[in-house]
């Protein structure tokens, strides 16, 4: 049996604010205090635009001090008591991206308890192709006729 696999090269970003959007929020392998959420983002803009980031949080969902709590609020999550991913996948935010020393020399970066941020009102930004999710599904409306009588009851023209 043979095994490839693409090289994934690990992309400093320098430190700064980067519009992006949540793409899923998974299970991760449990560390050393517990069980851990891995939240995917995808970059929206720049020069980064496309490139992918993951934060880490710990599953622990509590108002304060949990990671999970104040980005899944900045996403734009109810303030229940609660947490459902599918509600904030897709949404837009902003990531404060800052930039971690490695023991071996290396560096990466993370986002802390206030790294994502809510979006700013009044702008928009578009996902990239690749990750926005399909648009729902709208249903027509019905037409009135030029002339005639309209039925309402039954949406065609009488």
């Amino acid at each position: 049996m043979t095994v490839t696999a693409e090289l994934k090269k690990n992309i400093v970003m320098p430190v700064g604010e980067y519009w992006a959007h949540l793409i899923s929020v998974d299970l991760g392998e449990p560390g050393p205090h517990g069980e851990l959420w891995l939240w995917k983002f995808a970059i929206a803009e720049g020069d980064f635009a496309g490139s992918e980031f993951v934060g880490i949080s710990s599953t622990t969902y509590s108002t304060y001090p949990s990671k999970s709590y104040q980005w899944a609020r900045a996403l734009g999550h109810p303030a229940d008591d609660k947490f459902n991913s599918a509600l904030i996948q897709g949404k837009p935010c902003r990531l404060v991206l800052t930039i971690e020393e490695k023991e071996d020399g290396g560096q990466r970066n993370i986002l802390d308890a206030k790294g994502v941020l809510r979006p700013v009102k009044d702008q928009h930004h578009t996902l990239p192709p690749e990750t926005a999710p399909e648009p729902e599904p709208v249903p027509a409306a019905p037409v009135a006729p030029e002339s005639g009588t309209w039925n309402e009851e039954e949406a065609v023209p009488a």
